[in-house]
């Protein structure tokens, strides 16, 4: 296949060719860090050229009946659609599960990155092939090379949050919680905590939470810095998690690269897809305990 990136995220894309967008090239990399307006560009390019397959890759991207850009994708006629390590569901309500359904009809391929969503689509009797797999963040383990783990005197303990949907109350909870574990620890430790925001986008991301975090501990005089995905990309994202000595987690992805780069880590189970992967690695109910 004859492959181009059109949708790099970092700002080493310099070389990078953006004339297919033709007259929106120019202003293509500054759009770029806002996650609708480039899905928007993505599906216009897809719509008025000629394109034969559509691939969507990784996430959860199969579970409400709400308006997407991925909506725009489907008015494309005689395409062959196709899904790689994504969860389906669980769903809010019986429209958006209908929803789900009619667009996978489309589809010619579909794997899971999880047990449940695999035999959510398998009992849909799809014409489409249906694979388990796994989460897409899993390839990191093959194209990054191994870096030995740091002995660190001073314990760098990690977290990342995320908002869970539709629920603010707890999302705070689960923040307040963390608070109160780490204001609790040995006055003998030597630790840091870093704050690793791996969501970013300006309507839906961490931002804010890892601001609040980061106030509440600097208020109590705990060492901490707050780092941005951005700043680091995904190779330094996955050697940040590497050199910490424990991970808290919210975001599926952090517990994934945890999981590979063998970092002790804690993963809050506020969806089913963390459930299950926990299942697939075999820590299901033994998420461990910070033990230093």
């Amino acid at each position: 296949y004859n492959c181009k990136i059109i949708s790099p995220r970092q700002n080493n894309d310099l070389n990078l060719d953006y004339s297919c967008f033709g007259v929106f090239k120019h202003g293509y990399p500054y759009l770029n860090k806002y996650g609708t307006a480039v899905r928007v560009m993505n599906v216009l390019y897809a719509l008025q050229n000629k394109v034969d397959n559509i691939f969507f890759a990784g996430g959860s991207l199969y579970s409400s009946d709400s308006f997407s850009t991925a909506d725009l994708m489907y008015k494309k006629k005689n395409c062959n659609f196709h899904a790689m390590g994504v969860s389906v569901g669980p769903y809010k309500n019986g429209t958006a599960e209908k929803k789900v359904i009619d667009n996978l009809k489309r589809y010619s391929y579909i794997s899971l990155r999880d047990k449940k969503s695999y035999e959510r689509v398998k009992s849909y009797n799809l014409d489409a092939k249906i694979v388990l797999a796994s989460d897409l963040a899993g390839l990191g383990v093959e194209l990054i090379e191994k870096k030995p783990k740091k002995n660190n005197t001073l314990k760098h303990i990690g977290f990342s949050p995320c908002w869970i949907d539709g629920e603010k109350e707890k999302t705070f909870q689960y923040i307040n919680d963390f608070y109160d574990q780490i204001s609790k620890l040995d006055n003998t430790l030597e630790y840091k905590v870093i704050i690793l925001c791996l969501n970013e986008n300006p309507s839906n991301g961490d931002i804010s939470l890892c601001q609040e975090i980061e106030k509440k501990l600097l208020a109590r005089g705990i060492n901490c810095a707050l780092v941005y995905y951005s700043s680091l990309g995904v190779l330094g994202t996955w050697y940040a998690i590497n050199d910490l000595d424990f991970y808290f987690t919210v975001r599926l992805h952090g517990a994934i690269t945890a999981y590979l780069t063998e970092t002790p880590f804690y993963l809050y189970e506020y969806h089913e897809k963390c459930t299950e992967f926990l299942r697939f690695i075999g820590k299901e109910g033994n998420n461990p305990e910070v033990n230093f």
